[in-house]
Parts: structure tokens; sequence; C-alpha cells
């Protein structure tokens, strides 16, 4: 997937903040003269190991159609496919933090392992701040499974 991905650093995170961020963040790819693969369509990427509300860095992703050269704001990269867990939920903020050690429980429960930061995207992307609901999306991989041998059953 080719993205558009701009740096921001938050302190709490909020509705409003994210709905700052994006629109920051939309300012800025017109300005650049992108042009999105999924109009509206925006992932929230924090880069952190575990989910936190305050104090983190974090960037904006959108898919976009080619590569222009980065700006100011803007860095465009390519980011390779990966297996991720999924799990959507109405949560608000405040209480995202069940949401995310479900997600990673269950991903570890797998017998897999984090690949990646989290990622979130809000459904619908044009609700009004607090009448979406939360996909996260967490990159996992494989641990590789231990032989079979007679009586390792």
């Amino acid at each position: 997937m080719l993205i558009a991905a701009e740096h921001h650093y938050g302190n709490k995170v909020s509705d409003a903040l994210i709905a700052q961020f994006t629109a920051d963040f939309e300012h800025h790819l017109a300005q650049a003269g992108a042009t999105l693969a999924v109009p509206g369509h925006f992932f929230t990427v924090f880069q952190v190991e575990a989910y936190r509300d305050h104090d983190y860095p974090m960037e904006l992703w959108a898919e976009v159609t080619e590569t222009l050269a980065d700006t100011e704001h803007l860095r465009f990269q390519f980011v390779p496919a990966c297996d991720c867990a999924c799990l959507t939920t109405g949560a608000h903020y405040s209480d995202l933090q069940s949401a995310y050690d479900t997600l990673y429980d269950y991903v570890r429960q797998q017998g897999a392992a984090p690949a990646g930061p989290p990622r979130e995207t809000y459904l619908p992307n044009d609700a009004a701040p607090g009448g979406f609901e939360t996909k996260i999306l967490l990159p996992f991989t494989r641990c590789p499974i231990p032989p079979r041998w007679p009586g390792n059953f």
C-alpha cells in the first residue's frame, strides 16, 4: 500500500484531537496534490508497543494513488501488506484500553506475536466525533509451531 504519512505528538487522546489532526492532514494532502485511493479513509498509527491515551507519538496514514515529493508535513512511502488481527468497538477513547488488551491477548492466544504498531480507523469516516466506531488493526507474525513427536500432542 502506498501511503502518505504525517507525524504528530499527542498529550491526551480525544475525539476532538483526532478530528483536528485529521483536518490538518487533509489540508496538507490537498496542498501536496495527493489523490487518495479511498477518499476520506485514514489510519491513525500509534508508534508505541502498547495502548496508552497520553504522551504518544503517532502518524496519520492515507492510501494514495502515486508517490509525490515529500513535503514539510508529509512523507510518502510504501507499506507492505501484512496479516492483522482486527477488533471493532464503539468505545470512546477513555475506554479503549480494554479493547486493546483483548486484541493483544487474542493474538498471543493464537500462537502469534505483535509485529508492528497498532492502527486505528474510524467508521464511518465522516461521522461527528463520538459518533463512530473504532476499528483497531494489530499486525502480527505467526510463531513457529513445534513439530509433533509421538507423545507430544
